[in-house]
């Protein structure tokens, strides 16, 4: 099949450091190449996958995180990119896409991130030219009058991950600075067990960091440190040695990414029986699941018997990316098989496209140079009305 993906304009595909999206965007490729699907990456700044490359602004925009317009301009440039791609299936992990949908001549599949409420249910609910997929059973429960395509859980490619049989004398927590997140919380289980505690988290926002100065620093000592936000190497060298990932959450999480990434680490889990937490953690096997943070204050001790073996052999068969490109690739060929074709709309001559997999080094260029031309006077114009407000 001739697949295009469609990533957010947010991060880098692969990301850097934080990612969750990107990560599984970029697994998915380089899986789907591999079983020999040509595949488009269609995303903000140099493609890193194995796919063929597509590149809508120049740079992620992380300094604008959640942008109306950004978000928009992306997914203007991403529908060319597309529509010159003539792919089979569409598999969209933007807002925009959703309404784009409707005017593609072949299906679009979308990945639900995020929880099916307001107005962003509504917005699902409205886009029904796209199938959706649902990252949990829990997700696709909270959302039982949505027409549901399928349930995929965003895998992990668990053996780029490190395995950690020793463990040191620390927990972690590890996510984004919120109180959904339940920082706050991991740190009364270290305080309340004598644990040290490491806290590896991005702090974005005014919100989250008025959040960290008030209720996170003050209660930081010499046995509750904060590491900030950790790239890929180190995070995941402290993640496989951890004695345990902490992550007593607060709101229903619609996957926990960070939840499969300890387990491949080797590395077991002490969470709550929220969202998707009880999909990804096997009770008294590689984790512990409770109803309040309070009751995982005495599993700390009781640690030690949980194998990390167990715990990395159930994400291999269980959380790895290799059972989600099987399960998309099962929802790719149902959807293109019942979709007839219809015509596109009229065409705009607007997208960049790049070479070829920056990682891979190999590819064709998908694009011409006018049309690259066009698309730098649009980013010029966004740059210099940007300067202008400022």
């Amino acid at each position: 099949m001739r697949i295009a993906m469609v990533a957010p304009p947010w991060y880098a595909v692969p990301p850097r450091a934080y990612g969750g999206i990107e990560i599984l965007v970029a697994g998915l490729a380089d899986g789907l190449v591999a079983r020999g699907h040509e595949v488009l990456v269609v995303s903000a700044g140099r493609n890193g996958t194995l796919a063929r490359g597509a590149m809508t602004l120049r740079e992620p925009a992380e300094d604008r995180l959640g942008d109306e317009a950004t978000s928009l301009l992306h997914g203007l440039l991403a529908e060319e990119a597309v529509r010159d791609f003539a792919p089979d299936v569409v598999h969209d992990h933007t807002r925009p896409g959703l309404l784009a949908a409707q005017h593609r001549s072949r299906p679009t599949v979308a990945t639900v991130h995020s929880p099916p409420t307001g107005e962003y249910g509504e917005l699902l609910r409205g886009a029904r030219d796209a199938h959706l997929v649902a990252i949990s059973h829990a997700q696709r429960t909270s959302a039982p009058d949505m027409s549901w395509e399928a349930v995929v859980h965003n895998g992990i490619p668990v053996r780029s991950y490190p395995f950690g049989q020793t463990k040191g004398d620390f927990l972690f927590f590890l996510g984004r600075m919120h109180p959904d997140k339940g920082v706050v919380q991991a740190i009364e289980v270290a305080e309340r067990s004598g644990s040290n505690l490491l806290i590896a988290a991005r702090v974005h926002g005014r919100e989250e960091e008025r959040f960290f100065e008030g209720m996170v620093r003050p209660r930081l000592s010499s046995s509750i440190e904060f590491v900030g936000e950790l790239g890929f190497a180190e995070k995941t060298r402290l993640l496989s040695r951890a004695r345990a990932l902490l992550f007593p959450l607060q709101w229903e999480e619609p996957y926990g990414l960070v939840v499969a990434e300890a387990q491949a680490c080797g590395t077991p889990v002490l969470s709550l029986r929220r969202g998707a937490v009880p999909e990804l953690v096997v009770d008294g096997r590689t984790g512990w699941v409770r109803d309040h943070h309070l009751e995982l204050v005495d599993l700390v001790g009781r640690l030690p018997e949980l194998s990390p073996r167990s715990c990395r052999a159930h994400a291999l068969e269980s959380l790895d990316i290799e059972r989600s490109v099987r399960g998309y690739e099962q929802v790719f060929a149902r959807v293109v098989a019942a979709t007839p074709h219809r015509a596109a709309a009229r065409r705009l001559r607007v997208a960049p496209l790049t070479g070829a997999a920056d990682r891979a080094g190999a590819g064709a260029a998908v694009g011409s140079t006018d049309t690259s031309v066009r698309v730098h006077r649009l980013l010029a114009k966004e740059t210099s009305s940007r300067r202008d407000l400022a």
